[in-house]
């Protein structure tokens, strides 16, 4: 059988925790060793693609005000160090996103150096929220992004929502749909790409929905309160438009609806 594609996932093909007690072992050096080893087993081989899930966290620049008006795009790169992200001071968030950088800039450089016989494309999305694949068995066992829709689903009215340090999100059924087409698109190959839903979030458009929309959960249960949509920060979809011309995008709603219908069956695991 002939293998013509190679879709990595992650750097280690684990969902995000933050839980980590050593950053630099356990989040960063793990996410470079994949990535370079998928790639020096792929090298000579009949593999013509590699599509790489990065993160929207090797894009954001958290020095960057958040009253700063800015347009984001593939060419921008989180400027976060090694020293900074492996540093045992680092916050959890600052070491995963180190790591999507340098896992991502070990891609790039492999390429470039070694230059194989396969392209690559690169996958940054930021949020990514929806039913899971599988199985849920309790939601002790989301992964962060989902993780913070339980939060507002189950904070109560007295908690504030979770914070929105920036409004992009994707539901996990598109960016699938997008990894399966940069696949297959050819003119997607030696590419990066930020895959953002039209619609922005926060975290009180989606307590909305959940008192609104999803009856089974009690109101008394969902975080309420007020909450900003950036728009003066935004994304250039460009790229993404023109290489992936035939997308629909689920709506928020449906996300966080279909989302909680999955979930509120586990939830007293």
């Amino acid at each position: 059988m002939t293998i013509e594609y190679v879709l990595v996932t992650g750097a280690t093909g684990l969902p995000l925790n933050y839980q980590v007690a050593d950053k630099e072992n356990e989040l960063i050096v793990p996410a470079m060793k994949g990535v370079r080893s998928i790639m020096e087993a792929s090298k000579g081989t009949e593999v013509r693609r590699i599509v790489m899930t990065s993160s929207f966290g090797a894009v954001l620049d958290m020095g960057r005000a958040e009253s700063t008006p800015y347009t984001y795009s593939s060419s921008d790169w989180n400027p976060i160090t090694y020293s900074e992200a492996a540093d045992p001071a680092a916050t959890p968030q600052d070491a995963y996103r180190g790591s999507k950088v340098f896992a991502e800039q070990e891609a790039w450089n492999f390429v470039k150096n070694e230059k194989p016989q396969f392209d690559l494309v690169t996958l940054c999305p930021s949020m990514i929220f929806g039913p899971i694949a599988g199985t849920l068995n309790s939601p002790q066992d989301l992964g962060e992004s989902n993780s913070m829709l339980w939060k507002v689903a189950t904070g109560g009215p007295s908690n504030p929502l979770p914070p929105a340090r920036f409004n992009f999100w994707i539901d996990v059924r598109d960016l699938a749909e997008i990894h399966v087409q940069a696949l297959l698109n050819p003119k997607a190959g030696g590419k990066r790409y930020i895959p953002v839903s039209p619609e922005k979030f926060n975290y009180q458009l989606v307590s909305e929905i959940m008192v609104q929309d999803v009856p089974e959960i009690p109101n008394d249960s969902v975080s309420k309160g007020q909450q900003e949509i950036k728009h003066h920060v935004n994304m250039n979809t460009t790229e993404m438009e023109r290489d992936f011309p035939l997308l629909k995008y689920a709506t928020l709603k449906e996300t966080v609806a279909d989302f909680m219908n999955q979930v509120l069956p586990v939830r007293d695991s």
